[in-house]
């Protein structure tokens, strides 16, 4: 299953345990992730559910859910090589 930026910030809602709409591609990642273990939990699921490999190192550089969303969107097709 190809994920979206929709189902990406799904995802960073329920691992963050944020309210169901409340985070949008503009929000901080620094608004939702408390430390980096949350971060941390992000990655796995994403590569125990969805096969994407985020290096810990890349991922911690982006800002906002955006480009969160672009790093994994750009990244899914390369993890299932």
């Amino acid at each position: 299953m190809k994920l979206t930026e929709q189902k990406i910030i799904e995802i960073i809602e329920a691992v963050f345990e944020q309210k169901r709409g409340s985070i949008n591609s503009a929000t901080p990642l620094e608004d939702v992730a408390k430390d980096s273990m949350d971060i941390i939990e992000f990655i796995s699921i994403l590569k125990n559910k969805h096969n994407i490999v985020i290096n810990p190192a890349e991922i911690i550089k982006v800002t906002t859910v955006k480009e969160v969303a672009d790093y994994v969107l750009s990244h899914q097709d390369i993890s299932k090589n």
